[in-house]
């Protein structure tokens, strides 16, 4: 079974300092890379949810080669955008993408669309949810954004759209093995995390 946050910044009110001092030094220190505040703090909100859900207080955090976080015997993929926060935790490797419809997207259309999808490069919709499938097979492989991965995407990514409380909308796509046969349990309210 695969679990899913995704967080609504604007349907809750957070003490983002206080989620800071919960988090585990390591986790701060990957936090404390962005420099603009409204990106410190959707990643405070996404490793505040992996330190719960995984007990990062008594688990050591590693990286790849190519700098993805990861811990032994745990799977798990981060992805924030906007007012959206995603975390996704899987048995096996996952990688997981959200990004907010913009149309300011339309002007990497032609850097990611094959000349059979030329046809969509005004197609928003279809642009984002490329995206998100890119970024979700990268973050899945562990090796980070690359354009070389735009013509090999495999047949087992899902991608879905959301609308936020502001009425933005999301797509946000899902990258694992086993996509088809996963149930994906879903949770959009902070409180849950109370719970785990």
């Amino acid at each position: 079974m695969m679990e899913l946050y995704l967080i609504d910044l604007n349907q809750e009110k957070f003490d983002f300092n206080n989620l800071y001092y919960l988090l585990p030094i390591n986790v701060k220190n990957r936090v404390d890379k962005y420099k603009i505040v409204a990106d410190k703090n959707r990643s405070i909100i996404a490793w505040y949810i992996v330190t719960k859900k995984l007990n990062l207080l008594n688990t050591e955090l590693l990286e790849n080669e190519c700098g993805k976080p990861y811990i032994k015997g745990k799977c798990f993929s981060i992805s924030h955008s906007n007012n959206m926060v995603g975390v996704l935790f899987s048995n096996d490797e996952c990688g997981l993408d959200i990004e907010k419809v913009d149309i300011k997207h339309l002007k990497i259309a032609n850097k990611i669309l094959s000349n059979e999808e030329s046809n969509y490069a005004n197609n928003i919709d279809y642009v984002i949810r490329k995206w998100t499938m890119i970024e979700s097979y990268s973050k899945y492989i562990g090796t980070g954004f690359s354009f070389d991965l735009i013509h090999s995407l495999p047949n087992y990514i899902k991608s879905y759209k959301i609308v936020d409380s502001f009425n933005d909308n999301y797509y946000y796509s899902i990258c694992f093995k086993n996509i088809i046969n996963q149930n994906i349990k879903i949770y959009f309210n902070f409180e849950e995390l109370y719970d785990i």
